[in-house]
């Protein structure tokens, strides 16, 4: 049986799906959250201790800048996040500022993501893992390439190293 919580994210989401408008996006906890759970739950297939908090901040301003959904959606998983920095260094450009502008929503998605049992902080407090292996609904198209990116994302942060990502993506916390 679904919860509110699971309910109000898919209809949050429907209403999304068929008309994907920039503000709606950025503005909607509901889909910030699945993109949370996205990048979360690829990462923990790579390191099943859970992906630290910090690492989540840099993801929402990433997944949210549409150039850069644009460049890496539908890439490799393997190299496809480095080749696309290397095409384009201004995909990080404005990351940071992003990142301190955002960090209320990443917040606020990563207590939705939390109440609606799509990942859990561990019990260090320090990691998030995820809690479902698939999707918990079906995205609209408009959402797919949204979660693409967001799984490349958990892969590419899963398989480098923390100072790697940093300075690939020339963000500090």
């Amino acid at each position: 049986m679904a919860s509110a919580i699971q309910i109000a994210v898919c209809v949050a989401l429907k209403r999304c799906m068929n008309r994907l408008i920039e503000p709606e996006i950025v503005q909607n906890d509901a889909i910030a959250a699945v993109v949370l759970w996205a990048f979360v739950n690829e990462y923990c297939t790579l390191k099943p201790e859970g992906v630290s908090l910090l690492w989540l901040v840099p993801i929402l301003p990433i997944v949210f800048h549409n150039d850069t959904v644009e460049s890496i959606y539908n890439r490799n998983y393997d190299g496809g996040m480095l080749l696309a920095l290397a095409q384009d260094r201004t995909l990080v450009s404005g990351l940071q500022g992003r990142m301190e502008s955002m960090t209320a929503q990443t917040l606020s998605a990563l207590n939705v993501a939390l109440a609606a049992k799509l990942i859990e902080i561990d019990e260090s407090g320090r990691n998030v893992v995820s809690l479902r292996r698939t999707p918990p609904f079906t995205y609209g198209l408009n959402i797919k390439p949204l979660i693409a990116t967001a799984e490349r994302l958990g892969y590419w942060f899963g398989s480098s190293s923390d100072d790697m990502i940093a300075s690939s993506l020339r963000i500090r916390f």
